[in-house]
């Protein structure tokens, strides 16, 4: 059988209800800042993935345009593969295609 104590003040009640799921010593909004702040670190992730994968479609739709063999070179058709060029001396220049594939001359 169940007593209900009426003198039992209502915080009493509450109690139990305003810590659930919380860990002791940490708020509600401390627990909704630390998830809405990895909700825009996953989001930023995400858009960024967004736009490397755009970017590949963009590549290979270049490169599927292209003829399988060059006759004479191209500006266009070396734009659409190399992402940039560096310098480590004279001797040592390194390209880096938008594939990742890189070649040293």
């Amino acid at each position: 059988m169940l007593f209900w104590n009426y003198n039992k003040p209502k915080e009493d009640f509450q109690a139990p209800f305003l810590t659930c799921g919380l860990r002791a010593g940490h708020s509600g909004r401390q627990r909704f800042d630390r998830v809405k702040t990895r909700l825009e670190e996953v989001t930023a992730e995400i858009q960024e993935k967004q736009t490397a994968s755009a970017n590949m479609g963009t590549f290979l739709n270049a490169f599927e345009q292209m003829p399988d063999a060059l006759a004479e070179f191209s500006l266009e058709s070396w734009h659409s593969m190399v992402d940039f060029a560096t310098v480590y001396s004279i001797d040592d220049i390194r390209f880096t295609f938008k594939n990742g594939q890189e070649i040293q001359t």
